[in-house]
């Protein structure tokens, strides 16, 4: 997982933080409108959460990423020619 690009670390991550806080917010919200008791709403809720986990895991994955060094892509550029 560490060799995964930055941009697609970052997608990931908004990713996971997305569907985590649509599910939360989808399963606090589902009950009041629902006339009879169910175990979804509890499930969303717990979904929710272990996706906002995760976005926490690749978010930090992302921050805490060596820089890339700019630098030699381009030597490796000039020596190719």
């Amino acid at each position: 997982m560490r060799r995964l690009p930055r941009h697609k670390l970052r997608n990931i991550m908004f990713m996971f933080f997305g569907t985590g806080a649509w599910g939360l917010v989808l399963g606090f919200i589902l009950p009041s409108m629902t006339p009879q008791p169910s175990s979804l709403p509890f499930y969303l809720t717990i979904l929710g959460v272990v996706q906002l986990g995760l976005g926490g895991v690749f978010g930090w994955m992302y921050l805490t990423r060596e820089p890339e060094n700019v630098g030699s892509k381009r030597r490796r550029h000039r020596k190719s020619r």
